[in-house]
């Protein structure tokens, strides 16, 4: 049985502990940062709509909004995707976070040429069009090149590439190998028929093979003619007709 003070010192280590969890620090969570990420976004996208639609009203042609949209809020919007990716390494962070400077600079920027050009009230202005088109072509191509550049210079694609090329170079001189033996194999297999007839008709057999009408072209550059067999070098040619 517990004595008054066993109880006494529980009911005061109780105590203690409530009053600890009470004042306890909240888990930590993310809520924070993923809000400061959708309102940036939010932002960037009103802004670049805003845009798009100051683009409408100048140049009257839904295209050309639709062209800076995409290439606007949407390469700034991908190229924070790409600097998400957990496996980047290093040139590919400078890659993401210098489209999303980039992007966020021309969104910037064409947000307050198109806003002042709509609310003094001109449209249909030539250099206006022409200077959308130009930055929207520009700022897509520009996204297009640097997700290339990301692409290439992944590690685990450049160690995937380096292991594709050694196995391809490893089945080439494998193959080489084969053509190489095969090529032994059928000259000791000739060789071999050739000893065993010469056990049953002598010299006479290589005489035969000597007039024989056969050309061939053996190792170290012999060519057999029907009766002769001369070295054929970078200086001589086979005879012709009607020479000796």
């Amino acid at each position: 049985m517990k004595t008054n003070d066993e109880i006494a010192l529980e009911l005061a280590e109780e105590e203690v502990r409530v009053e600890s969890e009470k004042h306890a620090p909240k888990t930590p969570h993310g809520r924070q940062v993923t809000g400061a990420k959708i309102a940036w976004m939010l932002g960037v996208i009103a802004i670049d709509a805003a845009t798009a639609y100051a683009i409408l009203q100048i140049t009257l042609y839904w295209q050309y909004a639709a062209l800076w949209f995409a290439a606007g809020a949407g390469g700034l919007l991908f190229s924070d995707w790409l600097r998400e990716h957990v496996g980047n390494n290093d040139d590919q962070k400078r890659i993401a976070e210098l489209g999303i400077n980039v992007s966020l600079g021309a969104v910037l920027a064409m947000a307050l040429l198109a806003g002042t050009v709509y609310v003094l009230g001109y449209s249909r202005l030539p250099w206006v069009e022409a200077l959308v088109t130009a930055a929207s072509v520009g700022l897509f191509f520009y996204h297009v090149a640097q997700a290339y550049r990301y692409y290439i210079i992944d590690d685990e694609y450049i160690a995937k590439r380096d292991e594709a090329r050694a196995e391809a170079a490893n089945r080439r001189d494998i193959a080489r190998i084969h053509r190489a033996a095969r090529k032994v194999a059928a000259k000791k297999q000739a060789e071999a028929v050739a000893d065993k007839y010469r056990k049953d008709h002598g010299t006479a057999l290589d005489a035969a093979l000597k007039n024989a009408p056969r050309r061939d072209l053996g190792a170290g550059g012999m060519v057999s003619y029907a009766s002769e067999t001369r070295r054929v070098s970078g200086d001589e040619t086979p005879p012709t007709q009607g020479q000796g």
